[in-house]
């Protein structure tokens, strides 16, 4: 199935998933063989777009993603169509198939008062963060933020602004 992913945020800064991605997929998949073939992809991207596209170690892979998926569509061993442009004139498969490895819930809310595991943002807003029924410490929501292509808890908030139920999308072995 396809699984579009944006290229920019709102306010027009980069998001750099597709280096993310295949940043992640270099480490990671199992599949050695489909990763072989990155150049190619390489050159396609830049024929394509006329825009260089290259991996750098700043870049903290991205391991997942996280949808919304109310009518369960999602599922283990499904292949995964890494996109961007989806329904747009410039849409591209930027990666090999990859199956699904796992689906997990995932539950983020805005709290005004809460007791026990937290993120508090500079602006006072205060997130719960469920993966599978159970609430993230700290340091598990700033590994969930990086492992889904942020630079961290703030950046991911932002994204995800207002309460949340979907599921992560796993490609990887990676479990919270």
């Amino acid at each position: 199935m396809i699984l579009g992913f944006k290229e920019s945020f709102e306010n027009g800064e980069p998001t750099y998933f597709v280096d993310k991605i295949w940043t992640g997929l270099i480490d990671t998949v199992k599949n050695r063989d489909a990763v072989t073939h990155y150049q190619e992809y390489k050159a396609d991207y830049e024929r394509k777009f006329s825009r260089n596209w290259q991996l750098d170690e700043y870049y903290v892979p991205k391991l997942h993603t996280i949808r919304t998926d109310t009518s369960g569509r999602w599922k283990v061993n499904m292949d995964i169509h890494f996109s961007i442009n989806v329904r747009k004139p410039g849409y591209w498969r930027f990666a090999p198939v990859v199956p699904v490895i796992g689906i997990q819930q995932i539950e983020i809310k805005e709290m005004v008062m809460t007791a026990g595991p937290c993120i508090k943002l500079k602006d006072e807003r205060v997130f719960v963060v469920k993966v599978d029924g159970r609430r993230l410490e700290k340091g598990e929501i700033e590994r969930l933020a990086k492992n889904d292509g942020f630079d961290g808890a703030e950046d991911f908030f932002g994204w995800f602004k207002e309460d949340f139920v979907g599921k992560i999308i796993h490609w990887t072995e990676l479990r919270y």
